[in-house]
């Protein structure tokens, strides 16, 4: 009877043993499938993403994280999206998840940065971004991030270090060159901001703003024609966002480099933007004149006189395109009301001595006029000859 009671437990222990194992198994291979089961939906949830169905998306990686609570790449792939439904905060919560479940991976640092970054809290973002960083110390795309925060808070010289990196690991991504141009132009390198703009078109030409901010670099390095060339090309390519100080500004650079006619076709778009501006008709007046076009630069400075009546600038203009044109009398008149407003005017006292003297007036008047614009002031290197002539006492009398 005692050897049945023992195997009877024998068996018993056998049969727990063997119960035991078999509900292992079936834990095991339940617990397995999960896994599997979770890697699916986060396949599949990645999937939706990459194709832009936020919902389909959201509902598989909810899934795979149900089915596998510790699964760091479907928190990831969950904030990226609710980062693109703008969910900031349920996005940030799941980068800081996979960063707990996965602390050597460096893309939910970047991520989180990017949160940081789109609040406008700067110094977090550089901090997120730069354990990104010592966890892939070679990813361009983090060092452009730092760049551009280190820019929006003035550390102009990191940001110029950061682009530098990133072009290092990645030279062929145009955005980089423009970057460092943008924050090489904020640091006065204009020559050499204006070589990186040019690499950021070769790399990517359909993106017009290099060319915009190649223009301004260009301008500001005194390199006019190449300015006025991205200018034109800009015009050709998106003429209708074009802005009034655009052509202006390729008004100046034209004229700059003795391209009248190009700068007159220029300040006239500007005209046509803004015809109330009379500040206008003198520019153009001015590049008229360097033509030699003196009836319509005359036009343009009465235009200008008739919103400003009592500019003695524009009076002075008008009165030496009148003596250039060979208008003796018209040149006087402006002169005459020129010095009762300012009798300290030493050019319209040489004008209107100049004038005289091709009218044939008494040398008398002549020598008054010229000398007494010798005595105000004006250089002696700019008077013709035969004027000189008449002011010679007007010089000595300045000496004294």
């Amino acid at each position: 009877m005692k050897h049945q009671v023992n195997l009877f437990i024998l068996l018993s222990g056998i049969f727990f043993i063997s119960h035991t194992h078999v509900q292992a198994q079936r834990i095991y291979k339940q617990s397995n499938s999960y896994y599997i089961q979770a890697n699916e939906n986060y396949q599949k949830g990645k999937l939706d993403l990459q194709l832009g169905d936020f919902n389909n998306a959201l509902r598989s990686l909810n899934l795979a994280i149900k089915q596998n609570p510790g699964f760091a790449d479907a928190y990831f792939e969950r904030g990226k999206t609710h980062m693109l439904q703008k969910h900031y905060k349920k996005a940030f919560n799941d980068f800081v998840k996979a960063t707990q479940f996965n602390p050597h991976k460096s893309a939910p640092y970047l991520y989180k940065g990017a949160i940081y970054h789109e609040q406008n809290e700067y110094e977090a973002a550089i901090q997120e971004y730069t354990q990104a960083l010592r966890l892939n110390p070679k990813s361009a795309m983090a060092y452009n991030y730092r760049a551009e925060a280190y820019k929006e808070i003035g550390f102009t010289p990191k940001a110029i270090e950061d682009y530098s990196s990133a072009i290092n690991y990645d030279p062929q991504q145009a955005i980089l060159y423009y970057g460092r141009g943008q924050c090489l132009m904020e640091s006065q390198k204009y020559t050499q901001a204006i070589k990186d703009f040019s690499k950021a078109i070769q790399l990517q030409p359909s993106i017009l703003d290099s060319y915009r901010q190649r223009a301004y670099a260009a301008f500001l390095a005194g390199n006019y024609m190449r300015s006025a060339q991205d200018l034109d090309y800009l015009e050709q390519k998106d003429a209708k966002n074009m802005k009034p100080y655009q052509y202006s500004l390729s008004a100046y650079c034209k004229a700059a480099s003795k391209d009248y006619r190009g700068a007159i076709r220029a300040i006239n778009k500007v005209m046509e933007m803004e015809p109330n501006n009379a500040l206008h008709y003198v520019e153009r007046a001015q590049y008229h004149a360097a033509l030699a076009q003196y009836d319509p630069a005359i036009n343009d400075y009465t235009k200008a006189l008739e919103a400003y009546p009592d500019s003695v600038r524009f009076y002075g203009l008008r009165a030496e395109a009148f003596l250039r044109q060979e208008d003796y009398a018209h040149t006087i008149k402006d002169c005459n009301l020129l010095i009762s407003k300012q009798p300290q005017n030493a050019r319209a006292w040489y004008l209107r001595g100049v004038a005289k003297m091709r009218t044939n007036h008494r040398k008398r008047e002549i020598k008054k006029d010229l000398q007494q614009a010798a005595m105000l002031g004006y250089p002696k290197n700019k008077m013709e000859s035969q004027a000189y002539k008449y002011a010679r006492k007007g010089f000595k009398k300045r000496k004294r």
